[in-house]
């Protein structure tokens, strides 16, 4: 199964500034959706945390690529990240 923050995350890291640009405004009817099924479903379990823990998993690497767009500046590396590695 594959974690569609992190390919979102990777693919934000790894496109140019008008590619961002883009991937972000084709994105927000997905992301607006799936925060809002997310948070909704939490009232069935009982982790009154889970909300904010899903949004910022998801919305610090969104935020961090709005920055990017705006500056126009590069990716910065992040040193809890590593790079992905081809797959064998």
């Amino acid at each position: 199964m594959s974690d569609p923050v992190a390919e979102l995350n990777q693919l934000l890291y790894t496109a140019t500034p008008a590619e961002r640009r883009a991937i972000l405004r084709a994105a927000l009817p997905f992301v607006a959706r799936w925060l809002v099924e997310s948070v909704d479903s939490s009232t069935e379990e009982n982790d009154p945390e889970w909300p904010l823990t899903v949004s910022a998993d998801l919305l610090v690497p969104l935020d961090a690529a709005v920055r990017r767009v705006q500056t126009g500046s590069p990716r910065v590396p992040r040193q809890d990240c590593h790079a992905p590695t081809a797959p064998a």
